[in-house]
């Protein structure tokens, strides 16, 4: 897998353009503009409903097959060793290719709040009744296993077992999860389950679990960073926002952004930073003309973003932190997901 790749680049259909007259739509673009640029990873999911696009551009991009990296996630409500299987194929369907080089499990669990939940309506998985008011979406009810074991366990394990046959299939070339926390890996160690070769988690300046990625590191186990640069945050990305960040940027003649994605590949992580623009997408790529020192690391490690830091500080999360994931069991009982 390449060091760094990107996120996933605009809107699409799930299994067509999903535009008027078919036109190639706004992921295609983005992703063949990606790829003319000299990047090769791509990372994208079921549930975002646009996996379409990237398969058309890589067949577009005439790249031999074996020099792409494209990553698809399968999502929390086809947990389950069936339901896995199913995704996985239907994510095949839609980018139009023989096999994957990454499936990651997109959720260890589904939080507490209702279902049924709405998601596009796909070719693969066709009947389900769609909300009012929304005919190109879909309602889903928890998993099966959910319902049988509520702490999701049966969930995750039968859909680990789906994705290492589809490995031994050739369907997949590498499996991981995301969200995933040490307790979460540790149980499947303990079980002797083969590790994850990928963890995608939150990961960036100002929020970055030291302790998960030394035993990610470890085991084997590559810590890949959702949202790298927390989301475009001024401090991460803009020239002057933050004075460590600024003079790093002008030290080693790269912009704020750069900097803050080398960061994470000091710290042995592999970013994935989203974008349409072919400028940011030139900047993302370049991030290997350069090596920070030990104490610049540091540096950059001390800095506190109004995003995500220190509760006493006042600082707030991003989005929804693994570690307060919480499960409900049948007789309405609350607890933190396994």
């Amino acid at each position: 897998m390449p060091s760094v790749g990107s996120g996933s680049m605009g809107s699409c259909g799930p299994d067509s353009f999903g535009t008027v007259g078919n036109v190639p739509c706004e992921n295609m673009n983005a992703s063949l503009q990606y790829f003319g640029l000299g990047g090769r990873s791509v990372h994208d999911a079921l549930s975002y409903c646009n996996q379409y696009g990237l398969g058309a551009a890589a067949q577009a991009s005439m790249i031999p097959r074996k020099d792409l990296f494209l990553m698809s996630m399968v999502p929390y409500h086809l947990l389950g060793y069936n339901n896995t299987i199913a995704a996985v194929h239907a994510s095949l369907e839609q980018m139009q290719l023989d096999y994957l080089d990454l499936v990651m499990i997109h959720h260890r669990a589904s939080d507490i709040g209702g279902w049924p939940r709405e998601v596009c309506q796909m070719k693969a998985f066709p009947g389900k009744p769609a909300p009012k008011g929304s005919p190109n979406d879909a309602l889903w009810e928890a998993p099966s296993c959910s319902i049988a074991d509520p702490t999701w366990e049966s969930c995750q394990d039968g859909s680990w077992e789906a994705l290492l046959d589809l490995k031994k299939e050739g369907k997949i070339r590498a499996i991981g999860v995301s969200n995933w926390q040490i307790s979460n890996l540790q149980r499947w160690k303990e079980k002797g389950y083969e590790l994850p070769a990928v963890n995608q988690v939150e990961a960036h300046i100002g929020y970055l679990e030291d302790d998960l990625n030394d035993y990610c590191q470890q085991n084997g186990i590559l810590l890949q960073a959702a949202t790298p640069l927390s989301r475009n945050n001024p401090v991460l990305v803009k020239a002057g926002a933050d004075p460590t960040v600024t003079a790093l940027a002008a030290k080693y003649n790269k912009s704020a952004a750069q900097i803050s994605l080398r960061y994470l590949i000091e710290k042995g992580i592999s970013p994935i930073p989203s974008t349409k623009n072919p400028d940011y997408m030139k900047e993302n790529l370049d991030l290997f003309g350069f090596e920070m020192t030990k104490d610049e690391v540091i540096s950059l490690a001390k800095i506190q973003t109004s995003c995500r830091g220190a509760w006493n500080l006042g600082l707030v999360k991003c989005w929804a932190d693994p570690g307060t994931l919480m499960c409900m069991s049948n007789d309405g009982k609350r607890f933190h997901c396994p």
